[in-house]
């Protein structure tokens, strides 16, 4: 359906990446699930929280334990 004064159009999407076929930048991106949608939401959110902690300049108030995990997992090897 749809609204009056409005025309269809296609969008052509990339299969290897799922993000529209476009010169510029893309304005659409293909989820296969909600699940999808909401684990890239959260990965948004948690990169946004980490940004702000160490965004800053300063001390950062968090203990050495945490400190020293948190640069394990910063360190770990990607497969």
């Amino acid at each position: 359906m749809y609204k009056e004064g409005y025309e269809s159009y296609t969008i052509k999407f990339r299969i290897e990446s799922n993000r529209q076929h476009t010169d510029y930048s893309p304005d659409f991106k293909l989820y296969f699930s909600m699940q999808e949608v909401l684990d890239k939401e959260e990965s948004e959110r948690l990169s946004r929280k980490l940004g702000e902690k160490f965004g800053s300049y300063g001390k950062v108030d968090l203990t050495l334990d945490q400190l020293r995990r948190i640069s394990q997992i910063v360190n770990e090897q990607t497969k």
